[in-house]
């Protein structure tokens, strides 16, 4: 009913695999739901976007995704992906980087407008620089060792637990050792 669809294969056969189908309110790629890619090209990448029709997975800039969105940039740049949103003539948002060349590593940033403000950078060492302060809401534990940890747990104060035991605390100005009286050198 007013439909347009473009199909390949063998007519003689009967074997048409529908590829487009375009209408009043939609164009639609692969509506059959075959094993079928989809490509758009730009002037320099040939899969500048790329849906892998077998997992439907989605690729920019590599016709190989490996996830659900997979963004690569082939060039020694860097790759950046934004997420923003415009309210009261201003853009806000955050964006992911990957860096190439002799700083490898990723970036998480903020975006107001054009400017790009970086708050978390890790490099391929697994080092990870914080931009401003870093909120802990409670304590800080090592993976796996779950009974010795750094825990804020009073307003000006913090304290160091191993073998659930606590090894000294800070509270204001003051610093208290061996404050359960647990026999240690």
């Amino acid at each position: 009913a007013g439909d347009l669809v473009f199909s390949t294969g063998s007519n003689s056969s009967n074997l048409l695999t529908e590829r487009l189908r375009l209408n009043k309110g939609e164009a639609v790629f692969n509506d059959t739901g075959a094993d079928v890619d989809f490509r758009i090209e730009s002037d320099v990448n040939a899969q500048a976007v790329f849906v892998n029709g077998e997992n439907s997975r989605v690729g920019l800039g590599t016709s190989s995704p490996e996830s659900q969105l997979h963004s690569r940039e082939t060039a020694d740049t860097a790759n950046k992906m934004v997420i923003d949103h415009v309210s009261a003539g201003n853009s806000w948002g955050g964006y992911i980087e990957s860096i190439a060349g002799a700083n490898q590593g990723l970036v998480i940033g903020r975006k107001f407008n054009a400017s790009y403000t970086p708050v978390i950078s890790m490099n391929v060492n697994g080092q990870s620089t914080f931009a401003g302060d870093l909120v802990i809401p409670n304590q800080i534990i090592h993976t796996g060792d779950t009974d010795t940890y750094m825990q804020f747990h009073q307003a000006n104060g913090w304290r160091v637990v191993t073998a659930n035991l606590e090894r000294f605390h800070i509270e204001g100005a003051s610093v208290v050792f061996n404050s359960d009286g647990y026999d240690a050198d």
